[in-house]
């Protein structure tokens, strides 16, 4: 019997939220773009690479490693071109083809990229310079700053999308307690039509 009672209370939860009538959420989307502007519309600075990697496999000498890593980074320090430092000594063969360029825009801290990299990328103080050497599970980098894509806010227009599903969620989410809710009234229980109206008031629009 409490299986039968479980698909039918499934049934008809399915069916209401399948044919719930999302509200135009324009407007309050243009409010909360306003007031929450930096939780849905900012962009974090972003900054492109390119790095010459020392791999360190067994039975290699990881100090012997460091040392030609320091020489190589002394080295563009003083002039030398980047490229033939590549050709010369990068170990990663997916970007020694492209001049040591990392082909993607790094965000401070992100979890694709290794922290220790991405700290250092953001350490450089000024493009076209260098990180000192920077250890990764990958092995010893030396990095260059390339290109910059500053901090910025998205128009509306570009975050209204995020900011729609988000409130169609919250809307759907408080649409489906209020519905449950009608199962579960005990005779003391009563439904506060004054706090419902408070509750779905910016969901609504001149037509509802």
């Amino acid at each position: 019997l409490n299986k039968v009672l479980i698909v039918k209370r499934d049934f008809i939860l399915d069916n209401f939220t399948t044919n719930l009538k999302i509200p135009d959420m324009s407007a309050l989307a243009a409010e909360r773009y306003e007031t929450q502007k930096r939780k849905y519309a900012f962009v974090s600075e972003k900054r492109m690479s390119s790095h010459i990697l020392f791999v360190c496999a067994p039975p290699c000498s990881a100090e012997d490693v460091s040392a030609e890593a320091q020489g190589v980074l002394d080295e563009l320090e003083a002039g030398a071109d980047f490229s033939d430092m590549v050709q010369a000594h990068s170990d990663d063969q997916s970007t020694a083809a492209k001049a040591g360029k990392v082909d993607r825009w790094i965000t401070n801290g992100e979890r694709e990229v290794p922290p220790r990299y991405s700290k250092a990328l953001f350490q450089i103080e000024s493009e076209g310079g260098y990180s000192e050497l920077v250890g990764t599970k990958f092995g010893i980098h030396i990095i260059r700053y390339d290109g910059t894509e500053e901090e910025r806010f998205l128009t509306y227009r570009e975050a209204k999308p995020l900011i729609v599903a988000d409130l169609t969620a919250e809307y759907r989410k408080l649409s489906t307690l209020e519905f449950i809710a009608q199962f579960n009234i005990t005779d003391d229980a009563f439904i506060d039509g004054d706090a419902m109206e408070k509750i779905f008031a910016p969901y609504k629009t001149a037509d509802d």
